[in-house]
């Protein structure tokens, strides 16, 4: 069958649902909010905290959103393309309720349900119509609930349960063969709850607790006991609350507040104590109530509020340089909220404080520093210190 170029002339285009749908006025399973959890963890649906590549984003509790860090791409949203990192928050824009980050890219939620994005947009990942890189953020859609994004492609969930897909379709991150990429959103999924991207597979939460992956499987990230791609949605897992897809692994948890963990594993980053990929869920945590995947770390969480990270980065794990980590380790208590990608991590704890920690060569720590390479090793701060106060709390 000929695959097909989505023409940023169709504007919005609607393909035929990928799945049998059931009814959209199906409601009753939602994800649970944060005293639900048996501790007071934020919504994973809503951050109002996001890394993107090399910056950093933080929503405070009036709504308005703050960025620093890398902005070659315009990727701050502040009007402007510059290779002079900003080293300080500096305030971008008003009435945001969340905030995402993907590879150069930037997605927010404004409380309207109005989906903004800016940043880079080489490969059509904004969604615009264009591949035109946009340093002020542009309103794409309405009535958005999540949004999840890597550097070439886009989703976003809507609050009518539709899942929604621009950008390239590489490795079958649309769920089918039938286009090449798309340059403004495409309709692929019904009664979805939830979302997540890798840099090659997606991963989404239905309404009724399973998940379905779809996509590049190179590391087994689909979790479907195989390394062969996909193109079309597997039924993986049961009694699914909440998923995370960072590089080429996935990350879920279930009503029991388990964390499972798959793919990729050259870092240790599953956490079962090998380098060893999987290609299959694996059982790693008990009472874990909110989780976030980088490329090579992941960070969790438990109903305790105690935050747990595993994996290998510049600092992004909390301890010192270059630390190695197989299982989980203790970083911080009483944190409600945690987002990490590549080279940093940014957490919120229950008093709303915002703490950044990792590489911090663009600024992208927030603290008035940059650390520069010299002979060609760029030390980071690993130890988490405090940058703004007063963090949206959406639960």
């Amino acid at each position: 069958m000929k695959r097909k170029i989505i023409s940023p002339l169709l504007a919005i285009v609607v393909l035929i649902p990928l799945l049998s749908a059931c009814s959209t006025e199906n409601t009753d399973w939602q994800l649970p909010a944060g005293d639900d959890w048996g501790g007071q963890v934020l919504d994973m649906r809503r951050p109002t905290i996001a890394v993107n590549g090399d910056s950093s984003f933080a929503v405070l509790d009036d709504g308005s959103l703050w960025a620093w860090g890398h902005n070659r791409f315009g990727q701050l949203g502040m009007g402007t393309f510059t290779d002079e990192p900003i080293l300080v928050p500096t305030r971008v824009k008003d009435d945001v309720a969340a905030i995402y980050g993907s590879a150069l890219s930037t997605m927010a939620i404004t409380s309207d349900g109005g989906l903004w994005t800016w940043g880079r947009n080489q490969f059509g990942q904004l969604g615009d119509g264009t591949t035109e890189n946009r340093a002020e953020p542009i309103r794409i859609m309405d009535d958005v609930v999540e949004v999840a994004g890597v550097a070439r492609v886009t989703l976003a969930l809507k609050s009518d349960g539709s899942l929604w897909v621009w950008g390239t379709n590489e490795y079958g991150q649309f769920g089918n063969d039938e286009i090449d990429y798309s340059l403004t959103p495409v309709k692929i999924m019904q009664d979805v709850t939830a979302i997540a991207v890798g840099d090659r597979h997606a991963a989404v939460i239905r309404y009724d607790g399973s998940l379905w992956t779809w996509g590049g499987n190179n590391s087994g990230q689909l979790g479907n006991g195989t390394k062969n791609d996909s193109n079309i949605p597997i039924r993986i897992k049961e009694d699914v609350i909440a998923v995370s897809a960072g590089g080429w692994g996935t990350a879920v948890i279930q009503s029991d507040r388990s964390l499972w963990r798959w793919g990729d594993n050259t870092f240790g980053q599953i956490g079962d104590g090998t380098t060893t990929d999987r290609d299959i869920p694996m059982k790693i945590m008990e009472d874990v109530a909110f989780i976030s995947t980088g490329s090579s770390v992941t960070m969790a969480i438990r109903t305790d509020g105690t935050l747990w990270s595993w994996g290998v980065s510049f600092g992004t794990l909390g301890f010192e340089n270059n630390h190695v980590g197989r299982r989980p380790e203790k970083v911080l208590d009483d944190v409600v909220a945690i987002s990490t990608m590549r080279s940093n991590a940014i957490a919120i704890r229950d008093d709303g404080s915002v703490w950044t920690w990792g590489e911090n060569y663009f600024g992208q720590l927030g603290n008035g520093e940059r650390v520069r390479a010299q002979t060609g090793v760029m030390p980071p701060v690993s130890h988490p210190e405090q940058v703004l106060s007063n963090a949206l709390m959406n639960r």
